[in-house]
């Protein structure tokens, strides 16, 4: 039996050069690829890493449900940069994640299956996540694009190195995940949550925003989720918490996926914001600086945002968490 990972999307059989379609499955199999399971009702194929979905010839397959996310964005970061100060940087925004139906298959056919990458944890800047496919041709391709990245202000120049926007606002991030929660920079005005993109495969799709930063407390907003804006930072005269991380969205049998991360807290603050759905915890403001949580693995959760620690102006500072990967499940009646 060939490995699946080998093939294009849509190869038909005739294209095998070895072994037979379906050779080594189970006895009543309708579908190879990915880590399979079952539950009650379902057959379900899970995948964490780019390969196939190979739908038997004979099988009698003709529709299945897909739930597909892409990769998370970073929480925001600067590290080494001693004119930010005290700033606590927005979380990174959920990748995308879209559950679709009665998506039509076609026995003897291999569908391309690309997992996206989490954004890489940030010292400067925040990054996006990348995006996930299920296929890439007609009549089928579900793209779910990854989250943005946290925003970070640098008001006194762009470091080499720098990833993504330096004016405090978010990045602009996933269809559903939204961008990066906008940070604070001491007497510099708060920065907006970046704006939610739309995939083309999928225009009518609801995107979401990242949530703005607070002044004078100093505490970034939280990413974007697929399902819900990023939480804004308290406002003064505190507690100083950081915007939680927006809402995903929820599949029976994915689970919860694509949550923003949560921003960094101010100096007074308790606890970072929250991250949900996946992603992570933003940096709580101790000296020296925080890194944020990362975004967990498979989810397309975003990661918390960093803190810049020290006042007067200090280099200890935190880097953005990363953001997690995403995933595919793809189910059919048992």
């Amino acid at each position: 039996m060939p490995r699946i990972e080998r093939f294009f999307s849509n190869t038909k059989i005739s294209d095998w050069t070895s072994g037979s379609f379906g050779a080594g499955a189970g006895p009543g199999a309708k579908a190879l690829g990915g880590t399979v399971y079952t539950t009650p009702l379902y057959t379900v194929h899970y995948f964490t890493g780019s390969s196939g979905f190979a739908v038997i010839e004979g099988g009698g397959l003709e529709e299945v449900e897909v739930f597909v996310c892409g990769g998370g964005g970073s929480g925001g970061g600067a590290v080494g940069v001693p004119t930010i100060s005290n700033n606590s940087h927005g979380g990174g925004g959920g990748g995308a994640a879209i559950p679709k139906s009665a998506v039509p298959v076609t026995e003897g056919t291999v569908y391309a299956v690309s997992i996206g990458a989490g954004a890489g944890a940030t010292p400067l800047g925040g990054a996006a996540g990348s995006d996930t496919d299920f296929a890439d041709g007609t009549p089928i391709h579900v793209n779910a694009k990854g989250g943005g990245g946290g925003g970070v202000k640098s008001p006194s120049g762009i470091p080499a190195g720098w990833v993504g926007l330096a004016t405090g606002v978010g990045n602009p991030g996933a269809a559903g995940g939204g961008g990066g929660g906008g940070p604070n920079f001491p007497y510099y005005s708060a920065g907006a949550g970046g704006a939610g993109v739309a995939p083309s495969t999928e225009p009518s799709l609801t995107v979401y925003s990242g949530g703005q930063g607070t002044t004078p407390v100093w505490c970034g907003g939280g990413g974007g989720g697929a399902g819900a804006n990023g939480g804004t930072g308290s406002s003064w005269p505190g507690p100083g918490l950081g915007g939680s991380g927006g809402a995903g969205v929820y599949s029976p049998i994915a689970g919860a996926k694509g949550g923003g991360g949560g921003g960094a807290s101010g100096p007074a603050g308790p606890s970072g914001g929250a991250g949900t759905y996946g992603g992570g915890n933003g940096a709580r403001a101790p000296v020296p600086g925080t890194a944020g949580g990362n975004g967990t693995a498979n989810s397309g959760g975003g990661g918390g945002g960093g803190h810049s620690a020290g006042w007067p102006a200090s280099a200890a500072s935190g880097t953005g968490g990363a953001g997690g990967s995403g995933t595919v499940y793809i189910w059919y009646p048992t």
